[in-house]
């Protein structure tokens, strides 16, 4: 071997020497990588663990939000809904109260005018009863002697007195 340039005692402390780098790389390298790998995908593995809860928090809160949503949207509609009704019924309310105080103040105005109507019969009776009782005396005075005057006068007096009650009642 000599022959060939190769030295076997070299080859042997380099084996040697190539053993010891290994042992010295397992020790010291390969065993704080290999630990540093597996660290990094055991964090990995959680990072990815925690995305995939995460989105499923998301979907899971999308849905509530969507539900909830729905719901407000349903309930404001019943709202509006109820609030329409009530309106309605308000709307009512204040129209037969205001159609009650129309009848209302038509009848006062009604009876009203039938008193102010008696009241103007009966000064029309009496100024016509004045009037007639009047000329009466007037006719009375310038034909009849005075005993005559006083019985037709009398007579007149009661006959008008007659007719204005009926008339007033």
């Amino acid at each position: 071997m000599d022959k060939l340039g190769i030295d076997p005692i070299l080859i042997l402390v380099q084996v040697i020497n190539f053993g010891l780098l290994l042992f010295l790389l397992k020790k010291v390298l390969y065993k704080p990588v290999i630990n540093a790998i597996a660290s990094r995908q055991k964090k990995l593995k959680e990072i990815d663990e925690e995305k995939v809860l995460i989105e499923k928090e998301k979907k899971e809160l999308e849905e509530k939000k969507k539900n909830l949503l729905t719901e407000l949207q349903i309930e404001k509609k019943k709202t509006l809904e109820e609030t329409r009704y009530q309106g309605e019924i308000e709307k009512k309310a204040i129209l037969e109260k205001a159609n009650q105080t129309a009848k209302e103040i038509l009848r006062q105005t009604r009876s009203q005018f039938a008193r102010d109507r008696q009241k103007t019969q009966r000064q029309l009776v009496r100024q016509a009863n004045d009037l007639a009782l009047d000329l009466v005396k007037k006719i009375f005075s310038e034909s009849f002697d005075k005993e005559t005057q006083r019985k037709y006068t009398a007579f007149a007096i009661k006959k008008l007195s007659e007719t204005a009650r009926d008339e007033l009642m």
